[in-house]
């Protein structure tokens, strides 16, 4: 790339312009291509870098759309969540008691028969239910 204080948009830049943005290339890869710095680039060829860019999203989009009708039921599925804000969700109800110990360090038998299975005073003296010892 030669830099240059003074550039003058070009007809024939501006044509490639439009066919390499419609191919899907980005700004930078069309200045590159173009041999121009990525500034002067963005100066001269952004209206015609966005109306080839804009077509290629056209025809993208209505090939999807043909696809997706066409029997394509992952590009459907795809579609509808993008463009038509559908999500999938599950929803899990409880009902009843939650009974579970969640901890992050061990525990002995021992200190959780203490801690989770002694009987109440008023219950008995006994510590474990007959057959439940460790």
């Amino acid at each position: 790339m030669v830099p240059s204080k003074s550039h003058v948009k070009s007809p024939q830049f501006a044509r490639q312009t439009v066919t390499m943005a419609g191919l899907g290339m980005s700004k930078g890869q069309v200045a590159l291509a173009l041999g121009m710095a990525y500034n002067t680039f963005d100066k001269y060829y952004s209206a015609e870098f966005n109306a080839g860019a804009s077509e290629m999203r056209k025809k993208l989009a209505a090939k999807a759309v043909e696809e997706a009708l066409g029997g394509n039921t992952a590009l459907l599925l795809h579609l509808v969540k993008t463009k038509l804000g559908w999500v999938e969700s599950q929803v899990i109800e409880h009902v009843g008691e939650v009974r579970a110990v969640v901890s992050a360090k061990p525990m002995t038998a021992e200190d959780f028969e203490k801690r989770y299975l002694k009987r109440s005073e008023s219950e008995g003296s006994e510590a474990l239910p007959e057959g439940t010892g460790a």
